[in-house]
């Protein structure tokens, strides 16, 4: 006979203690950690979203910081400006004083030293003024349409036209017509904004601009058979601008020589008159070796810049080395920036229409808008890029309308470059739409970051503070009348410094609204977080000590129930 005994007390108790010694570990875990989900299985959604908010509140704690330094590189800048602006009202009074009679030309002499000295000191500050090695007021970090160092401000010269019967110099600003009985000629130009005037048929003449200068050419029709340039700038920056129609022809021992060189930065703007813009033509004949426009035949260690705002630019190219817009046969160029306008190249070569020719280097070539047509002949070449045994820093297609045909070849763009939609290896090579940014010509802008997500940013731009730009590089107050037209211009660039010191004290403010803004997410996200993950001590502590003594009791029943199980075992002894 067989006899069971059956504690169910002592199981009762003992199942009520492991489950309170359980609750009392978690309670006790949450109240140590002061977390109310100390790990993902006491609450795993609620975890998940926890950490998304701590990750949201980290990123927020970093955008605060990076708004506060975006207020105090913008401070850097503001200092920086109202410096500028002193000097500027300085200007004023010395212009105010040369105007005076009562001074001399002796005292005039002396007045625009100082100005100079002045002119000087702004430009120092506009190119030094930096936060972290990036500078602020260079018109580095603007748009191009607001940008003057860009952007060439003169306005057309106006006046009488004088008659050019010969070679001369011009030395002043002005407007000059080629008379009709004008021979081999050439003009050198020392003045720094001029208007040449074409006769009404081709004439054998060259331009040399011998510093930086704007050239204004309208209805200009030349050709040269001579070893020689048609245009060449000399000047570190350049601008030329086209009214009208014009046309430059190369041909004969013109071998070596671009058609329009650039030994410094060159930008075109095909300007509007009676409706319509500008138009270049270049025609260069076999066997010539320099650019139409860029560098020469065996002209290195050019790094200029060539840039085309708007206008019609055709060149038509015969069999040659050198290419259309960059390099010169063994030659070297800068960037290649096309912002707008009809860009038609006509090229029978090896080198591309667009780019750096055999053995030469290239920049950054970058096509942001307008119409780009190039016809090539030659097979298996880049039409935009780079001959072979050529450099080039890259192509970029932003914007614009481009067709480009090769009719026996394979490539357009170098392959090395990825080159916008529908590519092909046939024989139109493409003919793709892009989205058109000439209208707002970006270049470059200060960015500040101020979100969790990308692009969550706000865009600065802060205008050149630089002389050119505010049109006082060669303020003049040597005499009386140049010294009242000084006043003008002084007071021109005083409007445009105040106007840059409000933009930027405006981006201040911004800055603090927004850092303000962060603040109030910051705080928001972090009691969103609270809610979710931080323990609630008094409910914890309460339920521990319940916890803590119901283990007790369920150890005392248990001890009891164990007692009583001895007892029942003692009678059968």
């Amino acid at each position: 006979m067989t006899m069971t005994l059956n504690n169910s007390a002592s199981m009762v108790a003992l199942g009520n203690l492991n489950k309170n010694v359980k609750k009392v570990g978690t309670t006790l875990a949450k109240i140590a950690s002061g977390d109310r989900i100390p790990t993902a299985k006491y609450d795993s959604a609620g975890l998940a979203m926890s950490e998304i908010l701590r990750e949201q509140l980290r990123s927020l704690h970093q955008d605060q910081q990076n708004v506060q330094n975006g207020s105090a590189m913008f401070k850097v800048a503001s200092g920086g400006i109202d410096d500028i602006i002193q000097n500027i009202r300085r200007l004023k009074e010395l212009a105010i004083n040369a105007a005076n009679d009562s001074n001399s030309d002796i005292d005039r002499a002396t007045i625009q030293k100082e100005v100079d000295a002045s002119l000087a000191t702004i430009e120092d500050i506009a190119m030094g003024t930096e936060y972290n090695g990036r500078k602020l007021l260079d018109g580095s970090h603007t748009t191009i349409e607001n940008n003057k160092d860009l952007f060439d401000t003169r306005s057309e010269p106006i006046g009488t036209p004088s008659i050019v019967t010969g070679s001369m110099t011009i030395s002043s600003d002005g407007v000059y017509q080629l008379d009709e009985s004008i021979g081999e000629s050439t003009i050198n130009v020392t003045a720094s904004n001029v208007k040449i005037i074409g006769a009404s048929s081709a004439k054998d003449v060259s331009i040399v601009m011998q510093n930086s200068a704007s050239l204004w050419l309208e209805n200009f029709n030349a050709a040269t058979t001579s070893e020689q340039n048609l245009i060449d700038f000399q000047g570190e920056d350049n601008f030329l601008h086209i009214l009208g129609t014009n046309s430059l022809s190369q041909s004969g021992s013109a071998r070596e020589k671009a058609t329009i060189r650039t030994g410094g930065n060159l930008t075109v703007s095909g300007e509007e008159k009676f409706g319509e813009k500008g138009t270049l033509s270049i025609d260069k004949a076999t066997g010539s070796r320099g650019a139409a426009i860029g560098s020469n035949a065996h002209e290195a260690g050019i790094e200029s810049n060539i840039t085309i705002l708007s206008g019609t630019v055709n060149v038509q190219h015969a069999d040659m080395d050198g290419s259309g817009i960059g390099t010169g046969y063994y030659g070297s160029i800068g960037d290649i920036t096309i912002w707008d306008g009809n860009i038609n190249i006509n090229i029978k070569s090896y080198d591309p229409a667009i780019g750096s020719a055999i053995q030469s280097t290239c920049g950054l070539i970058t096509i942001n808008g307008g119409h780009i047509n190039v016809i090539q002949d030659h097979s298996s070449y880049e039409a935009v890029g780079i001959y072979n045994n050529a450099n080039l820093d890259g192509v970029k297609f932003a914007g614009g309308k481009i067709h480009i045909e090769n009719s026996q070849g394979e490539y357009s763009v170098n392959p090395q470059y990825e080159p916008p939609g529908n590519y092909s290896n046939g024989y139109k090579i493409y003919d793709q739409d892009l989205p058109n940014v000439a209208n707002y010509y970006e270049v470059d802008q200060f960015k500040i970051h101020h979100g969790t997500r990308s692009n969550q940013m706000n865009n600065f731009y802060i205008k050149s503070m630089r002389p050119r730009a505010m049109e006082l590089e060669k303020l003049d107050v040597t005499t009386r009348d140049k010294a009242e037209s000084a006043i003008s211009k002084i007071e021109s660039a005083l409007e445009y410094a105040l106007d840059v010191a409000t933009d930027v004290g405006s981006y201040m403010e911004r800055l603090e609204f927004t850092e303000s803004n962060l603040e109030i997410k910051s705080e928001n996200t972090a009691l969103s977080d609270s809610v979710l993950r931080d323990a609630d001590m008094a409910k914890e502590m309460t339920e521990y000590t319940k916890f803590n003594v119901l283990t007790q009791s369920a150890q005392a029943m248990l001890a009891q129930a164990g007692q009583n199980q001895s007892q029942v075992l003692s009678l059968l002894q």
